[in-house]
């Protein structure tokens, strides 16, 4: 199994404890489809935050004021120039990772925080 990363917001953010931060990086767009349709019309709302994406997206849900990523999504949100997070420490075996909507977050953390945060890459 890989090492994990544990990240954190920094603290001038205000994130709470729970929030889905969506990080949108616009330098990786969706390619349009090839029959010409725009992007807008075909793209579906997002499962998880219930934004249309057009780009990457990492969606990090907070727990305990923290998330654990892979080495390889550290690497991607460093790349960003507005990049949120400071690491924290690495963490020899990390608990499995998935994509799920989590039910149990309040919708008022979705609305404020889900948004697309991040819009330009430093290289």
């Amino acid at each position: 199994m890989s090492e994990g990363i544990r990240i954190r917001p920094r603290a001038e953010l205000g994130f709470p404890d729970g929030a889905l931060v969506v990080v949108t990086d616009h330098a990786r767009p969706f390619p349009p489809p090839a029959d010409g349709t725009p992007l807008e019309v075909v793209q579906p709302v997002c499962h998880l935050c219930g934004i249309q994406h057009f780009a990457k997206v990492y969606h990090l849900q907070l727990r305990a004021g923290s998330v654990i990523v892979s080495a390889e999504v550290w690497a991607n949100l460093r790349g960003l120039a507005e990049n949120p997070f400071e690491l924290m420490n690495v963490v020899a075996e990390p608990p499995a990772q998935g994509l799920y909507p989590n039910t149990d977050r309040p919708a008022e953390l979705i609305e404020k925080y889900a948004m697309p945060i991040l819009t330009t890459r430093s290289n």
